[in-house]
């Protein structure tokens, strides 16, 4: 696909959209702080503008233009490179975060109790009120470090380890790193990549292909929820929205809900087309979907119609990240 990547904005829960960037380069991220909106690329480092109209570069002291993540932190930007490891905007220019860092690609960054979590593929690192980071990573056999995740005061870590066959498993701490435990079971179930984990609500989540559980007890007991024969075999998006688990499920416009009792079925009343689908979002009361290269829909009353919300958008187009 040659087209450029493009930036667009709603006011109207999406009934329209307004084109307000297009880049030169794949965007990575789009982020808002202090009424204004940051955009990361792959190429052309970080943009931003208060207006969505007059769009500056915020490069000044980046090693890379290449960048993975932005994220808005006590008032400050953090960004997450690839290659460079993390650096945050201070004084006009971007300062390398490093201290204690080894590190290269930034894969994820969470905020839990007021401190920073990142991690890269070998190693989990915690920033400290003083600017360094200290090495946290847990004394584990592993093939490489996933991502890691917050809820409420814990931090979560998923881990893959390949010998001698997939053995993915979740990692959790309560003192910020000090020490990290196993849950009390792991998922029922393994695939060939870590485990992608998703938290809302006192629950965890734990997915891979088609199959899913949750825990609500660190994993004393798992729930299944994986997808039924009879939808596509692969989360491609998952979000809990209300209280209710919504999950991309293929192509032929399987968007689908789940609810105690009967499990997964279809939300898919107003979609139409067989493109599948590429992100889900929320914004306030409004829940967010779009078919790859297809168009963009909300719903008003938590997934049980959807209406179109793409005027505006340039068709031929997919959504890479959304931002509220």
């Amino acid at each position: 696909h040659d087209a450029l990547p493009i930036f667009f904005k709603s006011t109207d829960e999406g009934a329209n959209w307004t084109q307000i960037y297009a880049s030169e380069s794949d965007i990575s991220c789009v982020v808002t702080m202090n009424d204004t909106s940051y955009i990361s690329t792959k190429g052309d480092g970080i943009l931003y503008s208060a207006d969505e109209t007059v769009w500056s570069t915020l490069n000044n002291g980046l090693p890379t233009l290449n960048v993975n993540q932005v994220v808005p932190f006590n008032g400050q930007l953090y960004c997450g490179t690839e290659g460079e490891g993390v650096f945050i905007h201070d004084d006009g220019q971007w300062v390398e975060d490093n201290p204690g860092l080894i590190i290269s690609d930034t894969w994820s960054l969470t905020v839990c109790n007021g401190q920073v979590f990142a991690n890269d593929y070998s190693g989990v690192y915690r920033l400290e009120t003083n600017g360094q980071w200290t090495d946290i990573t847990p004394a584990v056999d592993y093939e490489l470090f996933a991502m890691v995740i917050t809820m409420d005061d814990r931090v979560f870590l998923s881990v893959e380890y390949d010998a001698p066959y997939d053995q993915p498993f979740i990692l959790y701490t309560d003192d910020s790193g000090e020490t990290w435990q196993d849950l009390i079971s792991q998922p029922p179930f393994a695939g060939d990549d870590p485990y992608t984990i998703y938290a809302d609500n006192g629950r965890l989540y734990a997915r891979e292909n088609e199959l899913m559980y949750y825990t609500e007890d660190l994993g004393a007991s798992w729930h299944d929820m994986s997808l039924p024969g009879q939808f596509c075999n692969y989360f491609y998006a998952f979000l809990v929205f209300n209280g209710t688990p919504f999950a991309a499920a293929c192509s032929d416009v399987e968007l689908v809900k789940y609810t105690p009792g009967p499990g997964w079925s279809l939300s898919n009343n107003g979609l139409s087309g067989n493109s599948y689908f590429q992100r889900l979002a929320s914004c306030e009361d409004v829940l967010f979907t779009y078919l790859s290269y297809d168009r963009m829909y909300a719903s008003f009353n938590n997934g049980d119609s959807w209406q179109p919300a793409g005027a505006g958008l340039e068709p031929g187009y997919g959504i890479r990240d959304f931002a509220s």
